[in-house]
């Protein structure tokens, strides 16, 4: 509630009009509120009173990334990261590059703060999605194999190897899948990811369909879910239930690469 946290930022104002974190969070609140003339009006008070706080250069940064001026928040957040080099600023300087469409400043951003603190999780996981965004999966890959030898609980990064090995290596996929299922099995994405290695890798049909019922089911507007359940389905000879589920896909939205995938599959069954 943006109204509330505002009155009650405004009241502490009121009574420490130099609470410096109180008027940061303000207009942090008033941007997120849409309330841009005023946030402005109020950073620019507070830059004459600091010019060279850093913690309201970075809030400038931040303030033109979020109004949509990704070219300005690029010039700000560069000078500031040649003088306070910190995971804040390297991650929202990163953002602005990309949305600056300059992906390669974006990835070497993060790449160089990674080099410099190798030991740090979170930052290697936001390389490896800049990477997939960047279509360089392989780099993605070795970087959340480097995650999972220290980490090998993480599901999520599991799940991620297990999708992403699919093509390239379905047997390390299935894996990597089988124990991210073994440690969150109710996660949707992650019974999906088992299902899709299993069936690459040509096994146990069944309780692929399975896994994916479940969740075509509990989440019925999931266009993937029921294209892998029809897949399924006719890995498992059960032709009538394929069909069924294409006449239902075809009564849904569909984008032009999910209707393609739709008429393979009702090739398939027609072959």
């Amino acid at each position: 509630n943006h109204a509330r946290a505002r009155a009650e930022l405004e009241e502490a104002l009121r009574l420490a009009p130099d609470y410096l974190e109180a008027a940061i969070a303000n207009i942090r609140s008033l941007v997120l509120s849409g309330k841009n003339e005023e946030a402005n009006t109020r950073l620019v008070a507070l830059k004459a009173k600091q010019p060279e706080n850093l913690a309201i250069r970075q809030l400038e940064g931040w303030v033109a990334l979020k109004q949509g001026r990704p070219e300005e928040t690029v010039t700000i957040l560069t000078k500031l990261l040649s003088e306070n080099n910190t995971w804040t600023t390297t991650n929202e300087l990163a953002v602005a590059h990309w949305q600056n469409k300059d992906s390669k400043a974006a990835i070497e951003t993060i790449r160089s703060w990674v080099r410099n603190n190798p030991d740090q999780i979170a930052p290697k996981i936001e390389l490896a999605n800049y990477l997939i965004l960047a279509e360089q999966r392989n780099e993605a890959v070795a970087l959340w194999e480097n995650i999972i030898s220290v980490d090998p609980e993480n599901w999520v990064i599991l799940n991620n190897l297990a999708d992403s090995l699919q093509d390239q290596d379905p047997e390390k996929s299935l894996g990597y899948a089988e124990r991210a299922y073994k440690l969150n099995p109710n996660a949707p994405p992650v019974a999906l990811t088992l299902a899709s290695a299993l069936l690459a890798n040509s096994r146990e049909p069944n309780r692929a369909e399975k896994l994916v019922a479940s969740v075509a089911k509990q989440f019925p507007d999931n266009v993937s879910a029921s294209i892998l359940l029809v897949k399924a389905m006719l890995k498992n000879g059960n032709s009538e239930g394929a069909r069924n589920t294409l006449i239902e896909l075809r009564a849904k939205n569909l984008t032009p690469k999910e209707a393609a995938a739709v008429d393979e599959l009702e090739r398939q069954i027609s072959g």
